[in-house]
């Protein structure tokens, strides 16, 4: 288990670190990489509809470091589940099962620190 999550997390950041935009190496996945990717669901921080994040101006709390630490209000977590007619599919807490362009999950993923998890329960989805 620990190395699947491994292997796909080592995707997941290849994706994030190279020097193209992140949705254009996803899509040169090969075929069956990028299959293997998206039969993986991966729960995602975005914000609330996708829109740009919004602070807290009456909440704070200063962490170890002694630095102030001021949360988004519009933080909200989804699962990504795979691709659909171009567009990503999300299963959403709040808004059900949706799809959502490409740039506008990473525009919203971006913008709140690039956090995710992935969901594995079985090895064999990826061999």
């Amino acid at each position: 288990m620990r190395e699947v999550a491994k292997s796909h997390i080592s995707q997941v950041l290849s994706i994030e670190r190279g020097g193209k935009k992140r949705q254009n190496q996803f899509e040169e996945m090969s075929e069956i990489n990028r299959k293997k990717w998206l039969l993986v669901p991966v729960a995602v921080w975005v914000t609330m509809n996708y829109a740009p994040p919004s602070y807290s101006d009456s909440y704070t709390w200063i962490l170890p470091e002694g630095e102030e630490y001021v949360p988004y209000t519009n933080l909200h977590c989804v699962v990504l589940t795979g691709e659909e007619y171009g567009q990503y599919r999300v299963a959403d807490p709040i808004n059900g099962w949706q799809t959502v362009e490409k740039e506008t999950f990473w525009s919203s993923f971006d913008a709140v620190g690039r956090r995710a998890v992935t969901i594995a329960g079985n090895e064999e989805a990826l061999a």
